[in-house]
């Protein structure tokens, strides 16, 4: 898989041709040069830390100082920062203003939420507040690494809400929901990227942050969960799951040209067999669906996280098992026959529909 596409590529993805469209090919490979330079994923890694230690570190002097002692002060300061940050971020590209912005932000956030606490404001009513913040500021920002946390912001204060209001069944619900916003990015990206819109601007940091809040929710759900066939709502959710994946499949079979009515009824089957076990663990199923959308949109970042995550939901799902030891053992002897024997079937289809 490759992280970036070249230009020949890009425009075949798209659907453009030099001979219907008019561009400049040098002026759009440098745009991507840049980018490449500017946005480098160690680069993205060192800011998001770099803000948040100079935020740590400007809030302990500005409350050691006294300067932050009342609600008042805390909520004017951290509009200061949130708007500042919001203004610097859309004058300047230069990679210490971007650190930063980044910071003010931050700082920004967390002088607001420490204002709405001392509001005496429940905390569903406060992390909601944070969370239309979030969304809002969202429309005012065109810097990568603000527009990342600003999504996990976000999302993250809308799962605790609901944590928080004591509506733990929502999340079964909320989890699948940003699985089925990923589809969409994921199958529908080179038309979001075409159309050169608001969002399509946005399009890369809002993919990768939806794509952590994705991790997260689901590792939120094997938390303090045991494998109970009641849960009813670990079933929808898993439900859910399991037929965007089924969904992501059929776009993977396109994109691999496998035409084979037989073969592609047996690879349904096949999927069918290995994610009926997955009932009642959605973690299991959405980290499936994870790893089908990465390959199918060349998402390395998103492919190695769901490869990670699958090995974690597996490993807890075992561990909640109510079962001995020894049945344990046994079911993980079961299981790994049977993908050994789905991986020989599967070499065999491949090869067949080669010939």
């Amino acid at each position: 898989m490759k992280s970036r596409l070249n230009f020949d590529e890009l425009t075949q993805n798209l659907g453009w041709s030099e001979a219907a469209h008019s561009f400049d090919r040098q002026a759009i490979e440098t745009e991507f040069q840049e980018r490449d330079e500017t946005q480098s994923l160690p680069i993205k890694i060192l800011s998001i830390f770099g803000g948040l230690m100079a935020s740590s570190t400007f809030t302990g002097f500005l409350f050691t100082f006294g300067i932050l002692e009342n609600r008042i002060t805390q909520l004017i300061f951290g509009l200061i920062f949130l708007t500042g940050s919001i203004f610097f971020s859309r004058k300047t590209k230069m990679l210490l203003l971007d650190t930063i912005a980044v910071s003010g932000l931050i700082l920004g956030f967390t002088l607001i939420g420490l204002a709405l606490e001392d509001y005496r404001l429940s905390d569903e009513s406060a992390l909601l507040i944070i969370c239309i913040l979030a969304t809002v500021s969202i429309n005012f920002v065109r810097n990568y690494i603000m527009t990342f946390i600003l999504v996990l912001i976000a999302c993250g204060t809308l799962l605790a809400a609901l944590n928080q209001a004591d509506w733990d069944n929502l999340s079964y619900f909320y989890v699948p929901a940003l699985g089925l916003v990923l589809a969409y990015l994921y199958i529908k990206e080179a038309r979001i990227i075409s159309k050169r819109d608001f969002f399509s601007i946005r399009y890369n940091p809002i993919r990768t942050a939806l794509t952590f809040c994705l991790i997260i929710g689901l590792i939120y759900l094997t938390l303090d969960q045991k494998f109970i066939l009641t849960n009813y709502y670990a079933l929808s959710s898993s439900l859910s799951f399991i037929v965007l994946c089924f969904v992501a499949l059929h776009y993977v079979f396109e994109k691999l040209a496998i035409s084979n009515k037989r073969t592609i009824v047996l690879l349904y089957l096949l999927c069918l067999c290995c994610l009926l076990p997955t009932l009642f663990a959605p973690a299991i199923s959405g980290a499936i669906f994870l790893i089908l959308v990465s390959f199918l949109a060349n998402y390395k970042t998103g492919f190695v996280l769901g490869i990670l995550l699958l090995l974690y939901a597996v490993s807890r799902f075992y561990s909640d098992l109510e079962i001995s030891l020894l049945n344990k053992s046994i079911a993980m002897m079961i299981s790994g026959a049977f993908f050994i024997i789905l991986y020989f079937v599967s070499l065999k289809l491949s090869r067949h529909e080669e010939n």
